[in-house]
């Protein structure tokens, strides 16, 4: 019986080393797991301590790789104003987030944005760090005033030659900059 003991282990003992060959064989071409990348803000807009930004800007944060969007909300973005959370909505798009004030800002005032950890990758991986930046406003908006229409109409025909020439502004005017000194009058004649 012992002898049979012998043989079987003798006979089984290459059939095991084959089998742990077989299985280390698989093992061939097997690759490593991806590696986590940590996403992070790679822009800003405004870009962090600008001054004189506009009042009705839009803050935008660029990232580093497309994020889930799910997790970029007015909880992971915010703006505030000093210890003040700015009202206003949140959208993803490719791999930019937009925070969209409801009003306009204050003039001359300091901003705070920040991208919090919640804000997650596609993959679920969260920002290492918060990411803050800072900007301030405007002394005012400054808006160029345009010509929203005129009487007669451009290139009109047959206009009486007595016709008072008129023309609507975008905002209101001062009106002692509106003299026959600040501007010219061109005539279109049709024969």
């Amino acid at each position: 019986m012992k002898k049979m003991k012998d043989y079987f282990s003798i006979a089984l003992l290459p059939l095991l080393i084959i089998i742990i060959m077989a299985g280390c064989e698989d093992r061939i071409g097997v690759t490593s797991p991806k590696p986590i990348t940590i996403p992070t803000v790679s822009s800003t807009s405004p870009t962090s301590v600008s001054i004189s930004v506009s009042l009705n800007t839009i803050v935008t944060a660029t990232f580093s790789e497309a994020m889930n969007s799910s997790t970029i909300t007015t909880a992971t973005f915010t703006l505030m104003q000093g210890t003040s959370f700015v009202s206003g909505t949140v959208s993803y798009s490719g791999t930019t987030a937009t925070f969209a004030p409801s009003s306009s800002l204050s003039a001359n005032t300091a901003y705070t944005a920040t991208i919090t950890t919640g804000a997650q990758g596609a993959d679920g991986t969260a920002m290492a760090n918060n990411y803050v930046w800072n900007f301030t406003t405007s002394a005012s908006n400054i808006i160029s005033p345009m010509i929203n229409s005129t009487n007669p109409v451009d290139a009109a025909t047959n206009v009486p030659i007595n016709q008072k020439i008129a023309a609507n502004f975008s905002i209101a005017m001062d009106a002692s900059t509106i003299t026959t000194s600040r501007h010219q009058h061109l005539f279109w004649y049709k024969v």
